[in-house]
């Protein structure tokens, strides 16, 4: 019942020049996690903020280009 923080990371391998970013795509990572969990029935009102955080909170930091980076978050804080 509390409110929801959306976090999306990515690994650390660089994208092409000029066609995106690793900010970009962690944070269309966050956003397309919350609308489906907005399509699942989560009341909106719920979302404090959506995250975007590249490489810099690497999962496993001993290999940045390791699938595991790529991720999202879900935190929700204790309900009041």
């Amino acid at each position: 019942p509390g409110p929801l923080v959306v976090r999306g990371h990515t690994d650390a391998r660089p994208w092409r020049k000029g066609v995106s970013d690793n900010w970009r795509l962690s944070g269309a990572r966050a956003h397309m996690a919350f609308q489906m969990l907005l399509r699942g029935g989560l009341d909106g009102k719920r979302l404090e903020r959506l995250e975007g955080l590249a490489d810099r909170k690497l999962r496993n930091p001993a290999d940045p280009l390791a699938a595991e980076n790529r991720r999202i978050e879900l935190l929700v804080r204790a309900g009041t």
